[in-house]
């Protein structure tokens, strides 16, 4: 890439020159020359769901700033965490899914009412987690949802079911962002 300063004959110029060169205006209005790109082959089934993600991405995004609660919410956010592009930062949040980070089972020894701690997070925020209680072969023993706490661990789960000997049993954790994206941990016992 090179870079024209200060030149009366290519100032403002704009397009493809040669068939090998293109000038065009960068934001600072300098003339820039590129080399002209070739073009690219047949889009493997890979690169297409890329570009399907991405576009559903920005339609997500699209969709939300549309709505005025939404978008007056999202602007909140934005203003508190110096958030400079509403729509890339929706985009960014459908495309990355929700972290459970840990999983704190130590408050967990078996019996009803026994509770299992969840620190979760997303890009915006993450909407609900579901933790399930499974034997070692991967069988539910039971499932619900956590609820939000206002604590380091910001997700707390209350089991409903006794068991006797837990050892070797899993706890998973599944965390849901605001566009539906999930991200999960487990834990064995």
């Amino acid at each position: 890439m090179a870079k024209v300063t200060e030149n009366d004959i290519t100032r403002g110029i704009s397009g493809a020159v040669t068939k090998d060169l293109i000038f065009r205006r960068d934001p600072s209005g300098d003339t820039v020359v590129y080399k002209k790109p070739k073009k690219l082959a047949e889009q493997s089934d890979k690169q297409k769901a890329v570009v399907q993600k991405f576009s559903l991405a920005s339609d997500y995004a699209t969709a939300e700033l549309s709505d005025p609660v939404l978008k007056e919410e999202y602007t909140a956010y934005a203003e508190v965490n110096q958030i400079r592009n509403l729509h890339q930062f929706l985009v960014t949040d459908y495309l990355r899914d929700p972290k459970v980070e840990l999983i704190n089972a130590e408050g967990y020894q078996g019996a009803v009412n026994d509770t299992v701690l969840i620190k979760a997070k997303a890009e915006y925020k993450v909407m609900a987690v579901e933790v399930e209680i499974l034997q070692p072969d991967g069988t539910v023993v039971e499932s619900g949802q956590a609820v939000q706490s206002e604590r380091f661990f910001n997700w707390e789960y209350t089991a409903k079911t006794a068991i006797a000997n837990f050892a070797g049993y899993k706890i998973r954790a599944t965390a849901t962002g605001k566009p539906g994206n999930k991200g999960s941990l487990e834990i064995v016992l």
